[in-house]
């Protein structure tokens, strides 16, 4: 399902009625503001369209984070949704994977996974890998244990812990040219 994004960008249509970037940036109007008299629509869509793209593109980085961003008046809730997609892009938070016998760990919504092992792993698919960048895999065994994962083609994932409960983590390193090598060995803990 997609998410909503109430923050709409105004007068973007080609041929839109706006003053030139050239016309707005020379014009008197742009540091002191509009003074007593007319504002001609020209200007006003200029000046609403800078700040109504910016409202718009804010709202598409919490939708790539999967929150929506709606017009209710609540900045205080913005912020915490803007807060959190910050966090998840920059890998700060834990992407939730569900489980899946084949799961997909996608590194546009974030570059920390975590998944519970319900089942065996027989296959899994590391996608949008940035180079340049630090992965963290955390893999989690049920209450039952013993369950396997196979990880993706290129990750020199080690041996995971069987143990019930158990949680296995391990880091990797993307290089520049987008090979991934362990950055670290494996910690293994209980829940």
């Amino acid at each position: 399902m997609a998410n909503t994004n109430d923050f709409l960008a105004f007068a973007i249509a080609g041929g839109a009625n706006v003053d030139s970037q050239a016309t707005y940036a020379a014009s008197g109007y742009v540091g002191p503001g509009f003074n007593t008299g007319t504002a001609f629509a020209n200007q006003l869509n200029k000046v609403w369209r800078q700040s109504s793209t910016w409202a718009n593109v804010l709202g598409l980085f919490l939708n790539q984070a999967q929150l929506d961003a709606l017009d209710t008046g609540t900045p205080a809730t913005l912020l915490t949704s803007l807060t959190t997609a910050v966090k998840a892009a920059s890998g700060q938070t834990a992407q939730v994977v569900a489980f899946s016998a084949t799961p997909i760990f996608d590194c546009s919504k974030g570059l920390k996974f975590e998944i519970t092992l319900t089942g065996n792993v027989t296959s899994s698919t590391l996608i949008n890998v940035p180079n340049g960048v630090t992965i963290v895999l955390t893999t989690k065994q049920d209450a039952t244990g013993n369950r396997t994962f196979v990880p993706p083609a290129g990750v020199p994932l080690d041996t995971i812990d069987p143990a019930a409960n158990s949680v296995s983590i391990q880091k990797f390193e993307i290089s520049s040219t987008g090979v991934i090598r362990v950055a670290g060995p494996m910690t293994s803990s209980a829940a």
